[in-house]
C-alpha cells in the first residue's frame, strides 16, 4: 500500500509540474535502497504540449475508453494489481487475447482489491 501512496504522491507531483507521463507500467517503477518508490523514463511524457512518443504496454492499454485521462487512470489501476497480485492482468495470455479482453471489458477477478477494482476497471 505504501508503494501505491508514494506511486500517487509521484504523479501529484509532476502533474503539478506540467508534465503528463505517457507510460505508466510496472517496468517503469524502481525501489530505492530503503524501498521507496522512484519513477524512471520519462521518454514518453508530455511536456509543454508536446506529443507522447511512446506507446502503453499492451496489458496496460484498455482500448475501449474514450479520454487520455481515464486511460492514465486505468493504466495506473493496472500498476497497483501488479503490485498488489505480484503479476501483470492476463499474464498467461498473448497480447491480442488480452485487448480482447479489455475490449470485452472482462478484468482479471478483483473481489480481493476492494477500492482498487474501481481503478483497475477504469471508471
Amino acid at each position: 500500500m505504501r508503494w501505491i501512496l508514494q506511486l500517487i504522491d509521484v504523479f501529484k507531483y509532476i502533474y503539478s509540474r506540467g508534465i503528463i507521463y505517457g507510460d505508466i507500467s510496472c517496468y517503469n517503477i524502481l525501489l530505492d535502497k530503503h524501498l521507496n518508490v522512484k519513477l524512471i523514463d520519462f521518454t514518453g511524457s508530455l511536456i509543454n504540449r508536446s506529443p507522447l512518443l511512446a506507446l502503453y504496454l499492451v496489458q496496460a492499454q484498455p482500448l475501449y475508453l474514450s479520454t487520455p485521462q481515464k486511460d492514465k487512470i486505468f493504466a495506473f489501476g493496472l500498476a497497483c494489481y501488479y503490485i498488489l497480485i505480484y503479476h501483470i492482468a492476463f499474464y498467461k495470455l498473448f497480447n491480442n487475447n488480452i485487448k480482447n479482453r479489455y475490449k470485452q471489458r472482462i478484468f482479471p477477478e478483483l473481489k480481493s482489491l476492494g477500492a482498487f477494482k474501481v481503478i483497475i476497471r477504469g471508471y
